[in-house]
C-alpha cells in the first residue's frame, strides 16, 4: 500500500502548478489520511487523499484527489488522476 500511495503522490505532483510546494500526509506506517483500495488480484489500485500546494497566485490550497493505478510486472502506472479544483 505504501508504494501505491507514493506513486499516487508522484502522479498528482505532475499536475500541480507548483509541484515543489506540495505537502501530502505521510505514506509511512500510518496511512490514516488515505483511502486505498485494490482489486482482488492487486492489479488495479485507487488512492484517495489530499495535497496542500500553491496555486498560480502563491496561495496554499487543499485539493482532494483520486488516482487510479495499475501494477504490472513490478511497474506502477497512473492511468487516471482526478484533482478537485
Amino acid at each position: 500500500m505504501v508504494f501505491a500511495c507514493s506513486e499516487a503522490q508522484r502522479a498528482v505532483k505532475q499536475r500541480l502548478k507548483a509541484p515543489t510546494s506540495a505537502k501530502f500526509p505521510g505514506c509511512g506506517l500510518s496511512l490514516a489520511e488515505y483511502e486505498i483500495r485494490a482489486t482482488p488480484d492487486k492489479a488495479t489500485w485507487w488512492v484517495e487523499g489530499y495535497v496542500d500546494s500553491q496555486n498560480s497566485y502563491g496561495a496554499m490550497l487543499r485539493r482532494e484527489f483520486i488516482v487510479k493505478l495499475t501494477f504490472d510486472d513490478g511497474n506502477w502506472t497512473a492511468i487516471e488522476v482526478a484533482l478537485n479544483e
